[in-house]
């Protein structure tokens, strides 16, 4: 039998030089992953950054809004809003109550303005807090002539319900629909329930003598909750007025929100000092008295909702947050995106 023999040394050259190509493909593939896991580990650190430039927006931004916007506040911040604002207001569950005088004094709604607007200018100051974390803050508020603007009206959103308390101009206030773009849900007057007033004849020297209601009689009737449409109270204290006499100081009762109701409370006669309060109730809540501030009386006005109050903010304040290294924008004007 013949048996052949092969050199253990016999085909050595070509697995050699499959070795070598294994290992150099393993060290190019090896070279591959390192640049992988070194560009991934770049675009998570890219990430990363994104994210905490993107928490700082929304923190300065909700830090602002808190600030300047967001009213619906207790303690401290309340006590604080109440003295830049030219009326007092209260938020009781799904109440809103607001005090105020009527007219206003200049000074009072001059001072409002000129916070708002200073805290803008501060608000957008370098020196403040771009220097410090690189966010860029662009503010649009309302300007009186003071600043350069012509506006008379101070507006505040009521949600969820697309309501607004407005002071119209020194001489009138209103509860009415709103039309801003910032509601949360479309205005159902449904949700409304009843408005309340009081007003307090403070100048001992006031003359009023009359009540009219669409130009007559005025009804006094009470609150009826099976009544689907809405009910108004208004009160009148003229205990500090020498020269006033009414034959009723109640008028109240459920209305017709789709027909004009106008209440004046009035003087008629000759040598008549005092000027009208004139009420319109509809699907709103409107005051108004065209007198010299020095005849100003106490207004006080509520609106009272089928649930609760969510939130109460100022609508004028237009702001945005931006990072220009990460193209980040956040802003509370969809109108400031282009």
């Amino acid at each position: 039998m013949r048996i052949e023999t092969f050199s253990s040394g016999r085909g050595l050259p070509n697995q050699k030089g499959f070795l070598f190509t294994f290992m150099a493909l393993v060290l190019i593939l090896s070279i591959m992953a390192l640049n992988s896991s070194i560009q991934d580990s770049k675009n998570d650190s890219q990430k990363f950054l994104e994210l905490a430039r993107l928490v700082s927006v929304n923190n300065k931004f909700s830090n602002i809004e808190r600030s300047a916007i967001d009213f619906k506040k207790s303690g401290i911040v309340n006590e604080f809003n109440q003295r830049i604002m030219p009326f007092t207001y209260n938020i009781d569950s799904n109440s809103i109550s607001v005090l105020q005088n009527l007219p206003l004094a200049s000074g009072e709604a001059n001072s409002f303005f000129d916070f708002m607007n200073l805290f803008g200018v501060f608000l957008e100051d370098s020196s403040y807090g771009n220097v410090f974390d690189g966010l860029n803050v662009d503010v649009n508020t309302v300007q009186n002539p003071f600043w350069g603007g012509s506006a008379e009206k101070i507006q505040f959103l009521i949600e969820p319900f697309c309501y607004q308390f407005s002071l119209n101009d020194l001489n009138g206030s209103s509860f009415g629909e709103s039309k801003s773009g910032k509601c949360a849900e479309n205005f159902d007057l449904q949700k409304i329930r009843r408005f309340d007033s009081n007003i307090v004849v403070r100048n001992f020297s006031e003359d009023f003598n009359r009540i009219l209601c669409n130009g007559g009689a005025c009804p006094d009737n009470p609150f009826d909750p099976s009544n689907p449409q809405p009910y108004y109270k208004i009160a009148i204290d003229d205990s500090n007025c020498g020269n006033c006499y009414f034959p009723q100081k109640i008028i109240a009762n459920h209305f017709d929100p789709n027909t004009d109701t106008n209440i004046s409370i009035l003087c008629q006669g000759i040598s008549c000092r005092s000027k009208s309060i004139d009420f319109v109730l509809n699907k709103g809540f409107s005051v108004s008295r065209n007198s010299d501030s020095n005849y100003s009386v106490q207004l006080g006005m509520a609106v009272s909702f089928d649930s609760n109050i969510e939130q109460f903010y100022f609508l004028d304040f237009n702001y945005s947050v931006r990072d220009s290294d990460f193209n980040i924008l956040k802003t509370n004007n969809p109108q400031a995106i282009s």
